[in-house]
């Protein structure tokens, strides 16, 4: 580092310092200014000379814009030249200056990725012209450079898909992220900012692509709302209309979030991302010096992922965060080997102590399909993935299986009826797995429970506001009787809440009553339309 502060110290003129710099590093946006690289911060001067008025203080890591090059100067055994900075936090008409020791500025920032959010977050915006790139390889589109070429696509395992989020503009942030937002003609240059966890921000564009831990990802112009808090009154307000750029690995689509009511009036959530998992990008090395290239490279594999060039490759979650009642956001990191892809929230409130699951789902098309649930555990240090790992709902073509499950009081039941390729039975029975109580994250298989057949239902008196779950596809009819209009078919382990009590009937054997209902989340009926209407049930077949 000390060796690149005495280079500052041979240009003579700024011209000759910005062709260097150019020179260096083709990036635009690494060629139009320098980086203070002192942890103790750096004086800026109103004259070069150190025994002048000093106007404030630089961050380390920040992002100055050069206006001329001065005389050399020595400060502590190293000679370098004063720099002329064009202060950032005021109007671009107004051009205040002010002047720094040279020695003290460095083409490269000097900051990781961890300590740009730090400082960004600490002091509410730093000043930059990109982020920081630690591990990472930016492709700028407006000069069609790599920052490293040896490191494009021959690296890259897996790729975000950008299509949705151009499609379909709504978007929301994965984790609390750094965003590089525009510079404002009536407050600052640009500068790095941090965006919490669940902002929700609209796609303009696609402007860059980036590269870190072998994801390639679209970098987009995003439009955003800002949070600010008045002290006087205690309120917080938003105002929109600000513009920025944010990476793909740190957003999503708005689809990919579930959110589960709490039972108290609030709201648990879920989000996620997928991306494609592809061993063949390295035959796109040639698409790397346009955008419009680099594209072509991403529709051939949706093309692929689609099957129509008769390979199917994994779509994969690689990054989640679940989300309290309160907005408090936690990482979560997928633990699991098989490419699941979407995922629901589930907190069974008709359990003694819900506790929230995060279901799971993928297919491979015309093939196979699966569901599973994985516990999530919650608590003061952070929040993770439990075990097991349920397999719930399964589909073969090649063979008959039939497979799904409700929560009980208890736990969780799991019917299963499988024939193999001769059509034998090998498996038809439910499965019942007991919810530990001192650990209620935790589950086990009770063999003492499971009883041979399907689901068989239970005489009893359910209550107004009492929660529940059919124990397989029910009627909901329009009124409470089997010769009303059927509206639909709930499908199992739909969270349904009483919200009216009817009379008492018994049906096949079992005596309960009739329960008008309504489901506590987003749901959809068996054949895929919103259950959002009430509706008629028999109460034998809750639970």
């Amino acid at each position: 580092m000390i060796q690149k502060r005495f280079l500052l110290a041979t240009f003579v003129c700024f011209a000759a310092l910005a062709l260097t710099f150019a020179d260096k590093n083709p990036a635009r946006f690494s060629a139009e200014g320098l980086h203070v690289d002192s942890p103790e911060g750096l004086c800026v001067y109103k004259e070069p000379d150190f025994s002048s008025e000093q106007i404030c203080t630089l961050l380390h890591g920040e992002y100055v814009v050069i206006e001329e090059t001065g005389s050399d100067v020595s400060l502590g055994g190293l000679t370098a030249p004063w720099i002329k900075i064009l202060l950032n936090g005021y109007r671009p008409d107004v051009k205040k200056c002010g002047w720094v020791f040279g020695g003290a500025l460095d083409t490269e920032c000097p900051l990781t990725q961890e300590e740009a959010f730090d400082a960004a977050q600490k002091n509410g915006w730093l000043a930059a012209r990109f982020f920081p790139t630690d591990g990472a390889n930016y492709f700028d589109a407006e000069a069609g450079w790599w920052q490293k070429e040896s490191d494009c696509f021959e690296s890259v395992l897996r790729a975000v898909e950008c299509d949705n989020l151009t499609q379909k503009p709504n978007a929301i942030t994965l984790r609390d992220c750094l965003v590089l937002e525009e510079e404002q003609m009536s407050t600052h240059s640009p500068g790095l900012i941090v965006l919490p966890a669940g902002k929700k921000l609209t796609v303009r564009s696609i402007c860059g692509y980036g590269i870190k831990d072998k994801i390639l990802y679209p970098i987009y112009n995003v439009e955003f709302s800002k949070t600010f808090y008045d002290q006087e009154h205690g309120t917080s307000y938003e105002i929109g209309g600000n513009f920025g750029k944010v990476r793909g690995t740190d957003i999503t689509g708005i689809n990919s979030i579930s959110f589960a009511s709490d039972g108290k009036g609030g709201q648990l959530g879920i989000i996620y991302q997928s991306a494609i998992e592809y061993d063949g990008l390295y035959k796109y090395n040639q698409f790397t010096d346009s955008i419009e290239k680099i594209e072509s490279a991403f529709k051939k594999m949706q093309n692929w992922n689609s099957g129509r060039d008769g390979w199917i490759p994994q779509e994969k979650i690689i990054a989640a965060t679940y989300m309290d009642s309160f907005g408090k956001c936690r990482e979560l990191t997928p633990c699991f080997t098989e490419p699941y892809k979407r995922i629901s929230l589930r907190y069974p409130l008709n359990m003694k102590t819900p506790v929230p699951f995060a279901e799971m789902s993928y297919d491979v098309k015309g093939l196979y399909s699966e569901t599973a649930y994985v516990p999530i555990i919650v608590n003061e240090s952070g929040c993770e993935f439990g075990s097991p790992n349920f397999d719930l709902d399964e589909s073969y073509d090649s063979y008959k299986s039939v497979k799904w499950h409700y929560f009980a009081k208890d736990g969780l039941r799991v019917y299963w009826y499988l024939t193999d390729s001769d059509g034998t039975v090998t498996c038809d029975e439910t499965e019942c797995f007991l919810q530990d109580e001192e650990d209620p994250a935790c589950f086990y298989l009770e063999e003492s429970y499971t009883v041979p057949g399907e689901p068989k239902g239970k005489s009893q008196s359910l209550k107004k506001g009492q929660f529940a779950n059919p124990i397989k596809k029910i009627k909901l009819y329009s009124e409470p009787n089997l010769q009303a209009k059927e509206i639909n078919t709930v499908m199992y382990a739909t969270l349904l809440q009483v919200v009216q009590v009817g009379k008492k009937a018994k049906i096949d054997g079992l005596s309960a009553n009739w329960v008008k209902v309504r489901a506590v989340n987003k749901e959809t009926f068996a054949d895929g339309s919103d259950f959002n209407c009430e509706g008629w049930v028999f109460g034998g077949y809750l639970d």
